[in-house]
């Protein structure tokens, strides 16, 4: 005897809600729907152009080389135990600084932690490019530190953490501050805070001064308290609000977020410093608060799989298939009965399934739960409890949301249960159609999508996957609230690769660019009223770089993706040497050009450009301007003039 049912009749959720099966929350759920009118759809390419851009190059001196002091090499010659976490977090760093209020000088440290100013755009009475120290100078001897880092708050001030323990809030002395930019300036410390065990050797992420107080938000990797035999460490971000008591500054507030094990790609402060946007994959939540006891939810489904009920055997009890549409499932019952000869009857099972996500529990233990490779259809799927002779089975039929995407595991999270059968004649017809497909493919001058995209796009195999401890499993964007501790606002991303995030306006939150199909897409946040109304629109699609989602992709050696502050441009810098200019709309009027399908006059066109940098040294450090890039190597500072327009 057999008995059906859909899922839908079971009352899951709809394809429409992709809410994570191991996230509860009432955060508002936003999907990103890319302004139709910035994209292109007749977007050609771009076209390699040799012309040179002017390059200007600073030597720096002796005293004045970039501090790269490297906190990964340094414990690896420790032999100290590091994981991904610590390599995501530590390192790779853009050690150029640049100040949003006023982009005209750029920072870096030197290697004796001397603060040093580049002066770049210059006006016509001062004959040349240079470096020039300040008097501002750390003293960190610590070798747990990590790179200094600096964000600025405003014109002239700016929050700075020694890579260690100590921060800082400087301030530039206005009476030192000289229209001819070649003169040094002098910076004096407002106050100094020092950090204690466990929130020392972390990274400052962002900083914002907001109606008096100064907001600093940390980033750190330490050991979990759940740690036994092998060491295992929780991502915290340390969010610290300074405020100013009869002319001191002290310590008015601290909050905690814990994003377990991994690294937020993107984390910035709201501008009204009432929440904080990040974008991380699986789970993050407020863990301490010093004013507002935080209620911690119960997480033990977030911090590990479930214990499903399968440690009294070791065989596999569930074999699956699929063909173009659909993944098959068979799923024996009797290794899970107590007593082999009690019957199964439908209301023993509970299946639970989510677009990617599966459960099963029979008898109120749990046999199988687990993330699914690819997404699925909820009103096409369906399950059948099948009473045979011999045993019992659940059998699955469910139905792909892409169609033709063949799925290399049944679960992503593990898989240790369950066996592949390929059935030979739908091997041979997925064979045949792929032949077909081939053949049809080639006879045609246009492609698709899938047949555009690199080999480094595809999905990661087992041990990768593994690698990364399924890093990239569920990437979110979400608004955390600093006063409710709730998540109020996210959308789901792990489908649009991150690519970076940049500065394009001094008085909002850092914009994201992520990849969709092809482009990459820059999404700007936005401060959301408080209390957070769920219908606010608090991400706006800002500008569109066609086709850099795919020609990044191709890059091997890539160390820095960032844009100009006003999109004119987008570049790719390679750890050594190379760095990839990408520009749209350039007008072109010294010659005719005429497309050669429609026959109609071509006034602008999207170009590469490629700057091959004179030397091997790595590059440290890089800053899209909207007329100049700089490069900063430890040695060498390279300035390139870009011109916005070209005749």
């Amino acid at each position: 005897m057999a008995s059906s049912a859909s899922f839908m009749e079971l009352g899951e959720e709809s394809t429409e809600n992709r809410l994570p099966p191991r996230q509860e929350d009432n955060a508002k759920w936003f999907d990103l729907h890319p302004n139709r009118d910035l994209l292109n759809p007749s977007f050609e390419g771009y076209k390699l152009s040799l012309d040179p851009f002017v390059q200007y190059k600073i030597e720096l001196n002796q005293d004045q080389k970039l501090d790269t002091y490297n906190f990964i090499e340094s414990n690896e010659s420790k032999q100290k135990f590091l994981l991904y976490q610590h390599l995501k977090l530590f390192g790779m760093h853009n050690l150029l600084i640049s100040n949003q209020f006023d982009d005209s000088n750029l920072y870096f440290f030197d290697s004796n932690l001397r603060l040093n100013r580049i002066v770049y755009n210059l006006p016509k009475l001062v004959p040349q490019r240079c470096a020039i120290p300040t008097n501002l100078q750390l003293n960190v001897t610590n070798s747990e530190r990590t790179s200094i880092s600096m964000k600025f708050v405003d014109e002239n001030t700016a929050v700075i953490f020694d890579g260690f323990s100590n921060l800082y809030t400087a301030q530039i002395d206005i009476q030192t501050k000289s229209e001819n930019p070649l003169i040094p300036q002098n910076w004096n410390i407002i106050f100094k805070w020092e950090l204690t065990q466990p929130e020392t050797t972390c990274i400052l992420k962002d900083a914002l001064f907001y109606n008096g107080l100064f907001h600093c938000v940390l980033l750190n990797v330490v050991e979990s308290i759940d740690s036994k035999s092998t060491p295992k460490f929780d991502t915290i971000i340390n969010w610290l609000t300074f405020e100013n008591k009869n002319s001191q500054w002290t310590l008015k507030r601290q909050r905690k977020i814990n994003c377990f094990n991994s690294v937020p790609e993107y984390l910035s402060l709201e501008t009204n410093g009432q929440s904080i946007y990040l974008a991380a994959p699986s789970f993050a939540q407020y863990i301490y608060d010093s004013e507002s006891p935080v209620k911690v939810k119960q997480i033990t489904k977030i911090l590990s799989d479930v214990k499903m009920d399968t440690e009294n055997f070791s065989e596999k009890f569930y074999t699956w298939s699929q063909n173009m549409n659909e993944v098959n499932i068979k799923l024996r019952l009797d290794v899970h009965k107590k007593e082999s000869l009690e019957k199964v009857i439908k209301s023993d099972v509970n299946v639970i399934l989510k677009p990617d996500f599966i459960e099963i529990v029979f008898r109120g233990n749990v046999i199988l739960s687990g993330h699914l490779y690819s997404s699925v259809k909820l009103d096409e799927s369906v399950w059948f409890l099948n009473n045979q002779e011999t045993s019992d089975f659940i059998e699955m039929n469910l139905t792909k949301t892409k169609s033709g995407d063949m799925w290399r595991f049944f679960l992503k999270d593990q898989d240790k249960y369950g066996e592949y059968n390929v059935d030979e004649d739908q091997n041979f017809a997925n064979q045949m159609t792929a032949e077909s497909m081939t053949k049809s493919n080639e006879s045609k001058s246009l492609f698709t999508l899938e047949q555009q995209l690199e080999e480094c796009d595809g999905i990661m195999d087992e041990q990768q996957m593994a690698n990364i401890e399924n890093e990239e499993l569920y990437m979110m964007m979400r608004r955390l609230d600093g006063t409710t501790h709730e998540c109020t606002h996210k959308c789901f991303i792990n489908d649009n690769k991150f690519l970076f995030d940049v500065c394009l306006n001094p008085n909002k939150s850092r914009a994201v660019c992520l990849r969709h199909d092809v482009d990459g897409i820059v999404w700007q946040p936005h401060r959301v009223s408080h209390p957070a109304s769920s219908d606010t629109i608090w991400l706006t699609h800002e500008n569109t770089f066609s086709a850099f989602g795919y020609v990044q992709a191709s890059k091997q050696e890539t160390k820095f993706r960032t844009c100009a502050p006003n999109c004119s441009y987008v570049a790719v810098i390679d750890t050594k040497r190379h760095i990839y200019i990408y520009k749209q709309n350039v007008e072109k009027s010294d010659t005719q050009l005429k497309n050669r399908k429609t026959g109609k006059l071509v006034t602008q066109l999207d170009k590469q450009y490629l700057i091959s940098v004179d030397n091997d040294l790595e590059i440290y450090g890089v800053y899209c301007a909207n007329d100049y890039m700089i490069v900063l190597q430890k040695d060498f500072c390279y300035i390139y003039k870009i011109n916005l327009n070209e005749s």
